[in-house]
This record gives structure tokens, C-alpha cells and sequence, in this order.
């Protein structure tokens, strides 16, 4: 925490960005590591089952603990706009990626990937000036 709000504070960022774009990234990189281990050892379903855990655990368990022990106070909302546009859409794609041929090829990936890119690039184009 310490070292991210003083990168923030050093690059002039609101932490909300580091948070969407640096600690977000930093904290899945076990995720992608643990999803990359299943699909070589052949355990497809851990890797769906980890994702999908890891989005209810992230937006209901975490976000519920820590309001428990301080309420969280959204002054402005429209940092969080793009994020939740994102996750809609992300979601929404995983659901109709899921149910047509039961899988998500390559091509499929590359747009998940391509979201992805497109979600970091409005954050930053969003960015406050100054």
C-alpha cells in the first residue's frame, strides 16, 4: 500500500488508476500463472472455476469485509464508471463465448485481450489533467 500511493503521488495519479491498472494487474499475475499451470497439466475446469471464484471473491467478499470495518466512501463515482462499463462487458462476452461451442478458441482470447488493452487505454485517457 505504502509503496503504490507514493508511486501514485510521484507520477501525479489518482490511486484509483494505480489501483485499476498496477495493483489490479499485480495481484492476478498468480491467476494467469495458476491458469497457464492447469491448461499444461489438462484441469480446464480449475481454471474457470479459479477465475470465476476469484471475480465473486474480489467484488463480494472483499469489498463486504472491508466496508464491515470502515464504510467505504465513494465521493465521486466516475473514476469507477469505465471499470464497471468493462466488467459488464467482459462478462457479458465470457457468457456468449462460453456457450457457443462450449469453449473460448483463440480468436475469442485475443478479443477477451483486446477488451483488456481497450479498458486500460480509456482509463488513461480519462485521466484528470493537471
Amino acid at each position: 500500500v505504502w509503496s503504490t500511493s507514493n508511486l501514485a503521488r510521484e507520477f501525479n495519479l489518482p490511486l484509483v488508476i494505480i489501483g485499476l491498472l498496477l495493483v489490479a494487474l499485480g495481484t492476478s499475475a498468480p491467476e494467469i500463472a495458476f491458469g497457464i499451470k492447469s491448461i499444461t497439466m489438462g484441469h480446464k475446469e480449475m481454471i474457470l472455476g479459479d477465475a470465476m471464484g476469484s471475480v465473486v471473491v474480489n467484488s463480494t467478499l472483499i469489498l463486504g469485509t472491508v466496508a464491515l470495518i470502515y464504510p467505504l466512501e465513494i465521493p465521486d463515482f466516475s473514476p469507477y464508471f469505465i471499470g464497471i462499463i468493462f466488467t459488464v462487458i467482459t462478462c457479458l462476452f465470457f457468457a456468449i463465448f462460453a456457450r457457443t461451442d462450449r469453449e473460448i478458441t483463440r480468436r475469442e482470447a485475443i478479443f477477451l485481450l483486446f477488451v483488456y488493452a481497450t479498458f486500460v487505454i480509456c482509463e488513461i485517457i480519462t485521466l484528470p489533467k493537471g
